[in-house]
């Protein structure tokens, strides 16, 4: 298995890990609110997780997915969502 040479490096930083899942035109952004954190597509909340720990496993789980499929099928995705 192949992953994309764009997406090459390590998921334990955050910034490489959006990187990677805005690369599909995601637009995943997150916030903290009070004790809670929570996590959008653009303005739309996709989730609200207890602990930052709770969110950057969720997010870096979608870059492994998408980190998985071939660069082929990655370029099926960007024009799809695009």
């Amino acid at each position: 298995m192949k992953m994309s040479p764009d997406w090459q490096g390590t998921f334990n930083d955050l910034n490489n890990v959006l990187k990677i899942v805005n690369d599909v035109n995601w637009n995943i952004n997150f916030r903290e609110k009070g004790s809670e954190w929570e996590l959008f597509n653009d303005n739309q909340l996709i989730g609200t997780f207890d602990n930052r720990n709770e969110m950057e496993s969720f997010i870096v789980g979608m870059a492994l997915g998408l980190g998985s499929l071939p660069p082929e099928i990655v370029d099926q995705i960007k024009k799809y969502i695009g």
